[in-house]
């Protein structure tokens, strides 16, 4: 097919449509333009539904694309005409081959996002992604316009250090200045200091041997008395016991959930931030959308603090235990919260539900 024909795809046939070829890390190639048409030819609108495109690569995996907020693999979407351009992504398709299945799906789901109302999909086509000349993606060292863009990058941090350095060396040069200025007094004041003010020899030896006015060995002997071996066992059981408690109270857990949830991009639940000491744990077990949550196949995943603090609204992934299917659980999480994402509550991962989150 030519590079900038627009893709016929029929809502009622089956049968395969000719195959695109893509080669791997194109910049222009991934983008194609589709037009989606009912049986007597007219273009089906899809308005209200939610564009994925799902497909099985050539070694088995299945892949299925949609947009987020950081993720737009479906542009210039005119939903009354049918048509819409969808980008074969680099990340998602870089393994050469042949993709034999193929198709896009539109799905219309209910306010909440938590059930399915319809899900129509079209004919099947097949597209081959070939080999480059790369053994991966380019790197800045294939491409003299790529090195001297690094160049112009790496100007732009040394202005930034440049700058850092020089608003560091004002600050330095400032608290110089003050430290000087109270050197400056404290040698007014020790030049102004009149010795004959000063405390004279004898009066010291007097104060010295004054016992009136001091601590006396009997004195120590007798405060020395007042504390005795089972005082001092009470007073060491009680802080050992207020220690404990301490620790106790430190690490105990806090249920944020507990119940049964797909926990789609809608459902979110929140803690004090702390609470979060050692990290979040998540239970799951196996789940039948038809009846609900069985009491079996459960499984605790936990997700400690450093790693949370360190993907904070990035997508975390769980393959489910047991699973045949490839099933798996996203979450996103902040340092106050975990939410999920709307591919939960879909086959195969509807399968399994989240039954308890731990704070500890």
């Amino acid at each position: 097919m030519a590079t900038n024909e627009v893709i016929i795809l029929s809502m009622s046939d089956t049968n395969y449509v000719g195959s695109l070829v893509i080669r791997r890390n194109d910049l222009d190639t991934p983008n194609k333009r589709f037009k989606c048409v009912k049986k007597d030819g007219t273009p089906f609108d899809f308005t209200d539904y939610t564009l994925v495109f799902e497909v099985r690569t050539p070694a088995g995996k299945i892949i299925r694309d949609y947009n987020s907020e950081t993720h737009k693999a479906f542009t210039s979407e005119d939903a009354q005409d049918g048509s819409f351009t969808y980008t074969f992504s680099n990340a998602l398709f870089n393994e050469v081959g042949d993709y034999q299945l193929a198709y896009f799906v539109f799905e219309k789901w209910d306010n909440a996002r938590e059930s399915m109302l319809n899900r129509k999909s079209t004919q099947n086509f097949s597209f081959k992604v070939v080999e480059d000349a790369y053994s991966g993606s380019p790197t800045p060292s294939d491409s003299l316009a790529d090195w001297l863009q690094l160049l112009e990058q790496y100007q732009v941090w040394r202005k930034q250090l440049e700058d850092i350095v020089f608003d560091d060396k004002d600050r330095i040069l400032a608290e110089l200045d003050l430290l000087l200025t109270k050197e400056r007094e404290l040698q007014i004041k020790f030049d102004n200091i009149d010795p004959d003010k000063l405390a004279l020899k004898d009066d010291l030896t007097s104060h010295v041997d004054d016992l009136s006015i001091h601590v006396t060995v009997d004195d120590k002997a007798g405060w020395t008395a007042k504390e005795t071996p089972s005082s001092a066992q009470e007073k060491a059981t009680k802080a050992l016991n207020d220690a404990k408690n301490y620790t106790d109270s430190f690490y105990t857990d806090s249920v944020i959930f507990d119940g049964a949830v797909y926990l789609t991009e809608g459902q979110s639940y929140s803690w004090d931030i702390s609470k979060l000491k050692k990290g979040v744990y998540i239970e799951t077990s196996r789940y039948n959308p038809g009846t609900g949550a069985y009491d079996y196949g459960f499984e605790e995943i936990f997700y400690s603090k450093s790693f949370i603090e360190s993907h904070v609204g990035r997508a975390v992934w769980r393959d489910m235990p047991g699973s045949i299917d490839n099933a798996r659980k996203e979450f996103k999480f902040t340092t106050t919260s975990v939410t999920g994402y709307a591919a939960n509550s879909i086959t195969p991962n509807n399968h399994y539900a989240i039954r308890k989150i731990r704070v500890v």
